[in-house]
């Protein structure tokens, strides 16, 4: 494990922390339909016969942790005993931020910089934004920048060589994570706010998908999620019925509503607009299997895992 105080030392090019993007290949595991819905079953637990919208995701919260020195703090997603990400503090007289380190094999999403696709930073997601694999880039190497502020003194002036990254000034904003269990990917997130000076990094909570390979939402919290469409339209408000994709928003005429549909690994495959209260959605030509369809809309977002037959 890397000491914070070897890493003292001229800070202004803070690209030091940074990798060269060198992505892998991964070979996914064939399942059927039959074998996914099993797992998610014992997972979630649930009966095949009624999926749960939320009943995979697992959510932990923890007592806000401000990071203001240089330290290093470290997420467990599954909570499993071993830690999935590092996430390192540095303030020196040279420069200050926040580091992202995955740890074994895991990896973050983020954006690729420069012209030779040298450097990485992990982005600032959104809540409801996807977390999936058919999100890019995703890497897994080296110390990730996630506000580096870079400084030098002359002459007795400080002065500001550069800001690296994309959290800086970020409030209730995501780290779009995944980390294995076996050779199965698991899609989480991490929330955080970051000074608009990197000052400092708090770290909220977070959540991960239980079922493999499969997408989540940043910030959904499962049963205890903060998607407010659920208390607004009910649990039946979105539902799958005979491969149909039914909408009903009671009473409420939602503003600007859309719905979507992804398969497990986020690739969007049907999106209509909700006009009026309620919308029937065909999904015969679909593949057989699990899908994740979300509602969005300017009161909330809701998400629920669906089966076509």
């Amino acid at each position: 494990m890397l000491n914070p105080a070897a890493l003292d030392g001229t800070l202004c090019e803070m690209h030091i922390y940074l990798f060269r993007y060198n992505p892998t290949l991964m070979k996914s595991k064939e399942k059927t339909l039959k074998e996914r819905l099993l797992k998610y079953s014992a997972l979630a637990s649930a009966t095949l016969a009624a999926v749960p919208t939320q009943a995979a995701v697992v959510y932990t919260d923890i007592q806000d942790v401000t990071l203001t020195s240089t330290t290093n703090h470290f997420i467990d997603l599954n909570n499993d005993g071993v830690d999935d990400f590092q996430i390192m503090w540095i303030n020196f007289t040279s420069g200050r931020g926040g580091l992202l380190m995955p740890l074994g094999g895991n990896q973050a999403l983020g954006t690729v910089y420069g012209t030779s696709s040298s450097y990485f930073y992990p982005k600032a997601m959104s809540f409801g934004n996807m977390v999936s694999a058919n999100q890019t880039a995703w890497i897994g190497n080296g110390y990730q920048t996630l506000a580096g502020l870079g400084i030098y003194t002359s002459s007795g002036n400080i002065y500001y060589s550069g800001y690296y990254g994309n959290w800086f000034g970020a409030t209730n904003k995501y780290l779009g994570l995944r980390f294995r269990i076996g050779t199965d990917w698991h899609y989480g997130w991490v929330r955080m706010d970051v000074g608009s000076t990197a000052d400092f990094l708090t770290i909220k909570d977070f959540a991960f998908e239980s079922v493999p390979n499969t997408a989540i939402l940043a910030g959904d919290m499962g049963t205890t999620t903060g998607f407010n469409l659920a208390g607004l339209i009910g649990e039946t408000g979105l539902c799958c019925t005979e491969n149909i994709l039914q909408v009903d928003t009671r009473e409420h005429q939602l503003r600007g509503a859309v719905v979507e549909v992804h398969s497990i690994n986020g690739q969007l495959v049907r999106q209509a607009v909700v006009e009026g209260n309620r919308l029937q959605l065909p999904l015969y030509d679909l593949r057989k299997g699990l899908y994740m369809a979300v509602l969005r809309s300017e009161e909330g977002v809701m998400s629920r895992k669906i089966v076509v037959e």
